[in-house]
């Protein structure tokens, strides 16, 4: 920005990222042989966030240019593994591979040009993301007393993948004037995914 007056740019840029995740695994084996089991949980969470705000007033004097450029990316996650096995007789293989995958990537990109002598002009650019996902899976195995050669196999898997992209570009010509330009972008990606798995073998 040079040779040029009285103009008025505030950017605000603001990423969140809330990620939670919970494995809870609890194996009882009580007065039993030969048993196999094998509890495999794998939770993976990647979040991508890019905010680019470019603003540019080119040489001239005496200009009454307000800018005001608003970014705001909110990632909120939540993955939550809860496997309960109790096992009380013989010749049990129990197998349960819970898989939950979620990826986010958030892209915002503002440009505003402000050319040679445009003034009076008022840019206003709002741009919100919101991603809100929320992964459960549950899993109880109960094997009672009198109860053998059993083969239990639980395969979960989940997977969420958003993309969110805005690209925000704003040209003001030469000799613009007394302009008002307002742009507000909202988007938002709400996913809940629930998986309840429950075994009983007598």
């Amino acid at each position: 920005m040079s040779h040029s007056e009285d103009n008025n740019v505030d950017v605000w840029l603001d990423q969140d990222d809330d990620t939670n995740q919970y494995d809870d695994t609890d194996v009882d084996i009580d007065d039993s042989d030969d048993n196999d089991v094998d509890v495999d949980v794998d939770q993976d969470s990647e979040v991508d966030q890019d905010n680019d705000a470019d603003v540019s007033i080119d040489d001239s004097d005496d200009n009454d240019v307000h800018v005001h450029d608003y970014q705001e990316s909110d990632v909120d996650q939540d993955s939550d593994v809860d496997v309960d096995i109790e096992d009380d007789a013989d010749y049990n293989d129990v197998d349960v591979d819970v898989d939950q995958d979620s990826d986010v990537d958030q892209d915002i990109d503002t440009d505003v040009d402000i050319n040679d002598d445009s003034d009076d002009n008022y840019v206003d650019t709002h741009t919100n993301q919101d991603v809100d996902n929320d992964q459960e899976s549950d899993v109880d195995v109960d094997i009672n007393d009198g109860s053998e050669d059993n083969d239990v196999d639980v395969d979960v898997d989940q997977d969420i993948d958003t993309d969110q992209e805005t690209d925000t570009d704003v040209d003001l010509d030469d000799d613009a004037e007394d302009n008002d330009v307002d742009i507000d972008i909202d988007q938002s990606a709400d996913t809940d995914q629930d998986v309840d798995i429950d075994i009983d073998i007598t």
